[in-house]
């Protein structure tokens, strides 16, 4: 998983999570930034929204702008997978949280399970 910097750009941190998100997913990143809307490639993209948006409180108009898309369908997005972790689909909610621990062990927000 790569290490974010305080100097990175709110658009370096979306790529990275982006990147995160493609390996556990099995999606290419172009396709998550991209406009196809395959179950698998929109389960990916909305995991990045919530990712983004929990972890780094990126407002959805930027995280919108990056994704070309409009802020009302990057909240939409991110209140599904807040809706797949609670109750509907616990292989994208095992998938979300994953990769946000390992993004938080990143950050050394919570201790390692070592």
């Amino acid at each position: 998983m790569a290490v974010l910097k305080c100097s990175d750009t709110q658009s370096d941190i979306m790529d990275t999570v982006v990147s995160e998100v493609s390996k556990e997913f099995g999606v290419a990143a172009n396709e998550i930034l991209g406009k196809k809307r395959h179950k698998n490639i929109i389960g990916a993209r909305h995991v990045s929204w919530w990712l983004i948006r929990s972890l780094y409180k990126i407002p959805y108009s930027k995280i919108g702008d990056h994704f070309k898309r409009d802020h009302s369908t990057v909240m939409w997005g991110y209140q599904n997978v807040c809706n797949w972790i609670e109750i509907d689909d616990p292989d994208i909610a095992d998938k979300a949280t994953l990769i946000k621990r390992g993004f938080l062990l990143k950050r050394h927000l919570i201790p390692s399970m070592h």
